[in-house]
């Protein structure tokens, strides 16, 4: 506008006007001069041009200040001297009223020149306040508006163009004054969700970075402040790694305050801007929810040592590791599967091999009705499988392909469980699958090496004799077994108890051991078998060496279910394979778990041909009748345990131990 041709011939006209008048009060006082025989000359002072009096001799201009010079140069006399002197004394007051009433006619030009571009620009003015208020009006917006406009209409002469020689660059003016610092756009459609990755004080709430002003010296400006993942998520959702949130300092004291006070200030970390000046922005109002991510056994440290971490964290949400199957469900979980081979750039998995992973991740949920919510582990099976399938240029993914890359993926984590095996298959382990034995039997454990779990065999073995002690756990003698272990060893003197100490004490020492086991044992899933175990010795009944037990116990018998039950029953299979199957070999597991069996296709091929077994029993009396062959026996009506019954040997066998520790 201020340099628009409309301006310009606007402009020159009121310029037109003032040398009008300005030529006509030159030339009533040049009247004035002429009638007193001087003459007016011009002086440039201090960049401005002023009228001086002269004297004209001989073409040649005088000022009046050197007349005398002339009257000794007899170039004037002395008596014309005096009377121009008096005269320009005289002029005195008339220039100075010339030069008061120029000055005034510069003035009025300035402000009329000043006025007509003011106003236009105020209509412009207007008309950009009005497209940024129609967003949003807000008070800080409106005094931010008002101090642009008084500053513009202030400072207009800086939007004028100056006057450039032709072929030179145009040189703009100078608007850095009216630079914004864009902190925040929200130009997304939708709510905002931010993952921070890295949740560092800077990348969370902002930092003003430093510019170099000088060697050694640094320097700052509003336009260096930069917003972060928390203002970015302003009016959604921020998603925090809450281990990542407390390895930073400073982080989860600053977030706590920023959430409380729900408001935020954009400064650096305390320290980290030490001889750089640092600015003091207005805070900002946050409207932000901040997601933590993390374990139950954090949740709880917070809960119970953080005060505030209740009062800004108010929601919990536990979330799964598996989910049921139904018709929704596993709609929903292939869409998932199909979402990641689509993201991936995979190959389309066939019928067979959607079924494989689906098989797989109920494996890896623990449960056949249950599916894994683990989808990094899906997907990087699904991503081997491509790999396995792109060395054919096959055009999908089959379910071989999905095994065979389960089966790498296993091999590459299995070289404890294979050295274990070796030392088994190579008889530094003792382990019996054939035959019949007194108080031996086959326990099965589950070992984890990181993510990967695998089965193992383990040799128990019971000795009875004349005492008092009762049950003696050599593993918790020995300090090398945990919390759960020693509950089980101890749920086993409560069921001897209450199934044969009615009539008399038990006075019996028993001791059980996992024969060449050197680590620590935890888990109840072998208090079934070491009761087994006890039976058999106490009773001197064999037990068959060619079956592998495993299955929790309670106090009255009941076998309740186990974890690790696939691997267990695969650790045992994969041992009596490699020695050749009889066709009689099997796991005895809790009837519980039998929703649980996802095995591998070796053992279920082996299952289906009759050449392995697995036994699902509810009570301990129906295990020891698998293990021995013979009846458990009930108790008659007159209190005795039924004849030839593993029970009744039982009880024979303590009635004489008795007899034995009171003598």
């Amino acid at each position: 506008l201020v340099n628009s041709p409309e301006t310009r011939a606007r402009v020159q006209t009121f310029e037109a006007d003032f040398k009008t008048r300005a030529q006509e009060a030159a030339q009533g006082l040049g009247e004035k001069v002429e009638a007193a025989g001087l003459a007016l000359i011009g002086s440039q002072e201090e960049g401005s041009i002023l009228p001086v009096l002269a004297v004209i001799r001989e073409e040649k201009a005088y000022d009046v200040a050197n007349i005398d010079l002339l009257v000794k140069q007899g170039a004037m006399e002395a008596q014309e001297a005096e009377r121009l002197k008096t005269a320009a004394r005289e002029l005195e007051g008339e220039m100075a009223s010339y030069l008061a009433g120029q000055q005034q006619l510069g003035r009025e030009f300035a402000e009329a020149v000043g006025k007509l571009e003011r106003s236009l620009v105020r209509v412009a003015l207007g008309a950009f306040r009005q497209a940024i208020l129609c967003f949003h009006e807000s008070e800080p917006i409106v005094a931010w508006l008002d101090q642009i406009e008084s500053t513009i209409l202030e400072n207009i002469e800086i939007f004028r163009r100056p006057d450039t020689p032709q072929g030179a660059e145009e040189e703009g003016p100078d608007f850095s004054a009216f630079d914004v610092n864009v902190v925040l756009h929200n130009t997304a459609e939708g709510c905002p969700i931010v993952v921070e990755n890295n949740p560092t004080f800077q990348n969370v709430f902002g930092n003003q970075d430093r510019v170099t002003v000088s060697p050694g010296v640094y320097g700052t400006d509003f336009s260096r402040i930069k917003p972060g993942s928390l203002l970015r998520a302003q009016g959604g959702y921020l998603i925090l790694n809450a281990p990542d949130v407390f390895g930073e300092g400073g982080v989860w004291n600053q977030l706590k305050r920023a959430l409380r006070a729900a408001e935020l200030v954009i400064q650096p970390p305390e320290g980290a801007a030490q001889g750089v000046p640092v600015l003091n922005p207005d805070p900002i109002p946050l409207n932000v929810k901040v997601i933590l991510l993390g374990n139950a056994a954090l949740y709880e440290v917070l809960y119970e040592r953080d005060h505030e971490f209740a009062k800004i964290f108010k929601v919990k949400a536990d979330f799964d590791t598996s989910i049921r199957i139904d018709d929704v469900t596993l709609s929903d979980y292939i869409d998932a599967l199909v979402r990641i081979i689509r993201e991936e750039g995979l190959r389309e998995l066939n019928r067979d091999a959607i079924e494989t992973v689906l098989q797989y991740s109920m494996r890896v949920a623990g449960e056949r009705d249950r599916l894994s919510t683990r989808f990094s582990l899906l997907a990087d099976i699904m991503r081997e499988a491509d790999y396995i399938a792109g060395k054919t240029v096959a055009a999908e993914i089959t379910g071989e392909d999905v095994l065979q890359a389960i089966r790498d993926q296993r091999e590459r984590h299995n070289l404890i469980e294979e050295k274990l095996f070796d030392r088994i298959r190579q008889g530094e382990m003792k382990v019996d699958t054939e035959g019949r034995l007194v108080g031996q039997i086959n326990g099965l454990t589950v070992l984890s090496v990181g993510m990967y779990s695998f089965g193992s065999v383990a040799r128990i073995t019971c000795r009875t004799a004349v005492g008092k002690n009762g049950v003696l756990d050599i593993e918790r003698e020995a300090e090398l077994s945990g919390a759960s272990y020693e509950k089980g060893s101890l749920i086993l003197q409560g069921f001897m108890a209450g199934r044969y100490g009615q009539d008399h004490p038990l006075t019996f020492n028993a001791s059980i051991c996992f024969e060449q086991s050197y680590g620590l044992i935890d888990g109840d899933s072998a208090s079934s078998t070491e009761l087994y175990l006890l039976l058999s010795a106490l009773a001197s009944v064999p037990l068959r060496q060619d079956l592998a037990v495993t299955g929790s116990v309670d106090q009255f018998g009941t076998i309740q279910a186990i974890g690790g039950v696939n691997e267990k029953v695969e650790a045992f299979f994969d041992l009596c394979r490699s020695r050749n199957l009889t066709g009689d070999q099997g796991v005895i597991i809790p009837e519980t778990n039998l929703g649980d069996l996802m095995l591998a296709p070796r053992v279920v091929r082996a299952i289906e041909a009759g050449r392995f077994h697995i036994y699902p029993v509810k009570h301990i009396d129906e295990g020891i009748e698998i293990l021995t062959g013979l009846r458990a026996g009930e108790k008659t009506s007159a209190g005795a345990w039924s004849t030839g019954s593993v029970n009744e040997a039982v009880q024979k066998a303590l009635e004489r131990l008795f007899r034995l520790g009171k003598d």
